[in-house]
Parts: C-alpha cells; sequence; structure tokens
C-alpha cells in the first residue's frame, strides 16, 4: 500500500509537473496571443491609414493630371498663338519694309521738290536784281536825258 501511495504520490507528482508546465505554456500562450492581437490591431489600424492616404493619392493624382491636361491645352493654345502672333509679326515687318521704301522715296521727291524750290527763288532773286538794276538804269538814263535835255535847251 505504501509502495500504491508512493507511486500515487509520484503520478500525483508527475501530473501537477505536467499542470505546471501546461499552465506556464498557457500563460506564454495567452501573452503570445494578446501581443499578437495587439500587433493586429496596429497592423489593421496602419493598412486601413494606408487605404485613406492611397485613396488622398488617387484623388490627388486625377486632380494632378486634369490640372496636367489643362496647362497642355493652353500650351498648345498658345503655341497657336505664337504662330499667329509670328504671323502678324512679318505682316507687320513686311508693312514697315514698305512704309520705309515709301517714306524715303517721299524725303527723295522733298529733296527734289525742295531743291526746285530753291532754285526757283535763286531765279527770282536773280530777276529781281536785274530788274532793279534795269529800273535802275532807266532812271539813270531818264535822269541824265533829263540834265541832257536841260543842257540841250540851255
Amino acid at each position: 500500500m505504501e509502495k500504491k501511495a508512493k507511486q500515487c504520490d509520484r503520478i500525483v507528482g508527475e501530473w501537477k509537473g505536467k499542470v505546471d508546465g501546461l499552465s506556464f505554456d498557457l500563460d506564454v500562450a495567452q501573452k503570445e496571443t494578446r501581443n499578437v492581437s495587439s500587433e493586429l490591431f496596429r497592423v489593421k489600424n496602419a493598412y486601413d491609414e494606408s487605404t485613406l492616404q492611397l485613396e488622398e493619392v488617387r484623388r490627388e493624382n486625377k486632380n494632378l493630371s486634369t490640372e496636367i491636361k489643362d496647362i497642355m491645352d493652353q500650351i498648345t493654345e498658345g503655341g497657336r498663338s505664337i504662330h499667329e502672333i509670328d504671323k502678324i509679326r512679318k505682316r507687320l515687318e513686311a508693312e514697315k519694309m514698305e512704309l520705309e521704301a515709301a517714306l524715303s522715296e517721299a524725303e527723295g521727291a522733298l529733296e527734289q521738290e525742295e531743291n526746285k524750290v530753291l532754285r526757283c527763288q535763286l531765279e527770282l532773286t536773280q530777276v529781281k536784281q536785274e530788274v532793279e538794276q534795269r529800273i535802275h538804269q532807266r532812271r539813270k538814263s531818264c535822269i541824265n536825258k533829263k540834265t541832257w535835255t536841260r543842257h540841250s535847251k540851255a
């Protein structure tokens, strides 16, 4: 009986050891479960936050794509405008050259007319001098005739 009691005590001791080991394993497993649960919660929150950020980035990307399209349209329109402005500039340059040629021609004609006027004024001055000389000579001649006529009558 004693042997049986010792054997029972030994079996009870083994089972107590097994129970203690299993209790320890259970505690460790529960602790790990809490840690994994906590990590899962953090990962899930990070995933949700990442999903929200992804949606925000997609919206931003869409807005930027629209903005880029608008800018490209403006650039295309600006390119057309530049082409039209270049055409206008070339046309204006041609008109400027025509006007410069016409101005040069008009200046030449004006110079010729001024020269004609100067020649006419010179001729007029010469004619006036000749007329005044003739008048002066005639007066002198008249005075001389009067004087000669007086002397011949006397």
